[in-house]
């Protein structure tokens, strides 16, 4: 399956084949509705996670991810991947970009307050996180 890019761009490979991606977050985790993959329910939502680059089923349909996102505990979910002052620094991104971060997530190192932070086009974290983790040979075949 190829995917539209998430700029609208074709082209834009996607890191899980048979599912429609819905959503996405300021530091490249990207939210997806299982369709017709080998693991996991039709209709479920994964996470791809930018410190482990791996899917994660979050076992919750469309309807309950938003129904998640706007009343459920978001601070535990990303508690290791906000930095102090997040609130001001994502309150000035524009919906199409997300924060690049090095050294990457997957990586040892100091906390993300103390990493580079770079405002970035979301299709480049999309490429650099699917490419990592082919590369690290976490990406789902």
């Amino acid at each position: 399956m190829q995917a539209r890019g998430l700029d609208g761009a074709d082209g834009v490979e996607p890191p899980i084949q048979g599912a429609l991606l819905v959503a996405h977050d300021a530091v490249g985790g990207f939210f997806a509705i299982n369709g017709d993959t080998a693991s996991g329910r039709a209709g479920t939502v994964f996470y791809f996670a930018p410190d482990t680059l791996e899917w994660e089923d979050l076992d919750m349909g469309h309807a309950a991810l938003v129904h998640w996102a706007m009343t459920g505990d978001l601070d535990e979910f990303y508690v290791e991947l906000r930095w102090p002052g997040w609130e001001r620094d994502v309150a000035g991104l524009a919906p199409d970009r997300g924060f690049s971060v090095y050294p990457p997530l997957i990586s040892q190192g100091p906390p993300i307050g103390e990493r580079t932070r770079r405002a970035v086009p979301m299709t480049e974290l999309w490429g650099w996180h699917n490419d990592l983790a082919r590369q690290l040979g976490a990406a789902e075949e």
